[in-house]
């Protein structure tokens, strides 16, 4: 089974290579492509990538402890779109949407808070004909560190709320790690350019109301604000608002 994986960017030249080398690393089985998608960072993450592309690399691989980048005709597993505009995260991941050849699909944010050693957890639940999305649960092991509490709390309220008003259990409806199949993600028209993706998106196909999704627990080592954090509690009333509009009017 073919997986495509899908990292927006913004500012993580800090975190960008630690995460590609991880995936490549923690990911052998796994036939992939990786599609990076810069939103028009200006810490030098762009003009890294940049070398990347007028280098024409179309291939990565892991091997004695560091990225190598090159051409290869016959296997190509790295796609590479830098955006002239900062829009947020949810444009990023919708354009690189639109790039994925596989029937698998995955967001994976680029700063190291989740470990890609779950996703061979999450594929192997995917491959179920009966599954079409897996989602991950942070609050279910006890050892992962949020940093801030009222993160913890807004989160559990914000799951809470759309599993009361879908009727479906959604563990962790804050998550990245949403592992799902295209067909998921058919005719949702996703709309939101920001953070708010991760709500809209699951409230869409929710509504929907014709896949199952489960949710499989994932480990989770929180970031700070100093560390580039950049989520805000308003953040958490605009999630709300959009959950209950998609419940009510879409």
């Amino acid at each position: 089974m073919y997986l495509s994986i899908i990292i927006p960017v913004f500012n993580e030249i800090n975190f960008l290579q630690k995460i590609l080398s991880r995936l490549i690393k923690c990911t052998p089985k796994i036939k992939k492509e990786i599609i990076v998608i810069d939103d028009c960072s200006n810490d030098g993450t762009k003009e890294w990538l940049k070398k990347i592309l007028d280098k024409n690399f179309n291939y990565i691989n892991y091997k004695k402890n560091k990225l190598i980048f090159k051409k290869n005709k016959s296997l190509s597993n790295l796609k590479i779109i830098l955006k002239n505009k900062n829009e947020g995260k949810g444009s990023a991941v919708k354009l690189g949407l639109r790039y994925c050849k596989n029937d698998i699909i995955v967001i994976q944010d680029a700063d190291l808070e989740y470990n890609p050693k779950d996703l061979n957890i999450l594929i192997n639940k995917i491959k179920k004909k009966d599954v079409d999305a897996v989602f991950g649960d942070r609050f279910f092991y006890k050892s992962n560190n949020y940093h801030y509490f009222f993160y913890y709390l807004g989160n559990f309220l914000l799951s809470s709320c759309i599993t009361f008003l879908f009727g479906k259990k959604i563990s962790d409806v804050a998550v990245c790690y949403k592992m799902f199949k295209k067909k998921v993600i058919k005719d949702l028209g996703l709309k939101a350019k920001d953070f708010m993706f991760d709500f809209e998106f699951s409230a869409k196909i929710l509504k929907k109301n014709k896949f199952n999704i489960i949710n499989i627990p994932i480990s989770y080592e929180g970031r700070t604000f100093k560390e580039g954090k950049k989520i805000s509690w308003i953040d958490g009333f605009r999630a709300l608002l959009l959950i209950l509009k998609i419940r009510l009017f879409y």
